[in-house]
């Protein structure tokens, strides 16, 4: 990724995990040191573009051109500060995710009904000319019909099938 995009997405994804849910400090003081380290050496960016809709595109494309024209994209100490606040976003989601994919090539994906309080299913580099579906994962929620389908003894916690034309795998 473009070293000004990756500081832009990393204003931007900083940005809406304080929007969405109060953060945990250690992100909370990634994001506020990544700020400061952008007002300090490089004031005529206005970061409240991206802060005020982190979800918009195009908010992200202006501050990366910004920081572009400004030489920002060669600033090492800016970079560390991003790909840290990033790193610690996707452990944070990652960690309460329902369905972790890495490296996944399908020809389809779809997932539907998941609830977790951390991943009900992880995959990690799949390659399928076929579909992937992942159908009612859970993991850690309360069961869908809690009298019926509580864990019984014996039977693992979570089980799915993964299935493509050439491929089926029990998890």
């Amino acid at each position: 990724m473009d070293p000004v995009m990756l500081v832009a997405a990393a204003v931007a994804a900083g940005a809406a995990a304080r929007l969405t849910e109060p953060p945990k400090r250690e992100l909370d003081d990634a994001y506020r040191r990544l700020t400061e380290i952008i007002v300090s050496r490089y004031g005529s960016v206005d970061l409240t573009v991206v802060e005020t809709r982190p979800e918009s595109e195009s908010r992200r494309l202006v501050l990366a051109e910004e920081l572009q024209r400004i030489g920002a994209g060669a600033d090492g100490e800016l970079l560390t500060a991003a790909r840290h606040l990033l790193r610690l976003i996707e452990d944070r989601e990652s960690s309460t995710a329902g369905i972790q994919l890495t490296r996944i090539q399908a020809g389809e994906v779809e997932i539907t009904d998941v609830v977790s309080d951390g991943p009900a299913v992880a995959a990690e580099d799949l390659s399928l000319t076929g579909r992937l579906r992942i159908d009612g994962a859970r993991a850690g929620g309360e069961p869908i019909h809690p009298p019926v389908a509580r864990r019984q003894p014996g039977i693992p916690r979570c089980q799915a099938r993964l299935s493509t034309p050439s491929m089926s795998v029990g998890i």
